[in-house]
C-alpha cells in the first residue's frame, strides 16, 4: 500500500473515532452533573480573571502608597550616554523596582553577593514584626547584612 494511501486510511479513521468522542460529549452535556461541572468551570474562569485584575489594581496602589523607606539592590549598568554608573534596586516593603544613581536611593542596602533580595526582605519583615517600628527594622536589617 502506498504512504498516499495509508495516510488516507489513517485520516478516515481518526475521522470516525473523533465523531464517536463528539457524540459522547454531546450525550455527556445532558448530565445534570455535566452541566453543573460546566457552568463551575465556566465560574472558576471568571473568578480567576476578576482576581487577576484586582490584583493588579491593588499591587499598583500599594506600590503608590509605598513610602519606600528600604530600597534593595538588585543589579547595575552604567549609562551609555553620560558614562555614569545606574543601580536597580527594589522596595523591601511593595517590590516596585526603580533605576537610578545609588545616592538617589533613600536608605539602601547592597550591593551584598552572601544575600539574595528575598533573604533581605525576609529578615526586614521579621524585624517589623518584632518591632512594630520601620525605622528600627531597617537599622536592624543593615547591622545584620553588614
Amino acid at each position: 500500500m502506498s504512504e498516499l494511501l495509508e495516510l488516507k486510511e489513517k485520516l478516515k479513521i481518526i475521522s470516525e473515532e473523533r465523531r464517536f468522542v463528539i457524540e459522547d460529549l454531546i450525550e455527556l452535556r445532558k448530565n445534570p452533573e455535566v452541566i453543573k461541572f460546566e457552568e463551575l468551570l465556566k465560574k472558576t474562569e471568571n473568578l480567576k480573571n476578576e482576581y487577576s485584575l484586582l490584583e493588579s489594581k491593588y499591587a499598583i496602589l500599594y506600590q503608590e502608597e509605598c513610602t519606600h523607606n528600604l530600597w534593595v539592590y538588585i543589579s547595575d549598568d552604567t549609562d551609555s550616554y553620560e558614562m555614569r554608573k545606574l543601580w536597580l534596586c527594589k522596595c523591601a516593603r511593595c517590590g516596585k523596582e526603580e533605576i537610578k544613581h545609588p545616592k538617589e536611593f533613600k536608605q539602601l542596602i547592597g550591593p551584598n553577593k552572601n544575600l539574595s533580595y528575598y533573604e533581605i526582605v525576609n529578615k526586614y519583615n521579621f524585624f517589623f514584626s518584632e518591632t512594630q517600628n520601620e525605622e528600627e527594622s531597617i537599622i536592624l536589617t543593615k547591622k545584620l547584612i553588614y
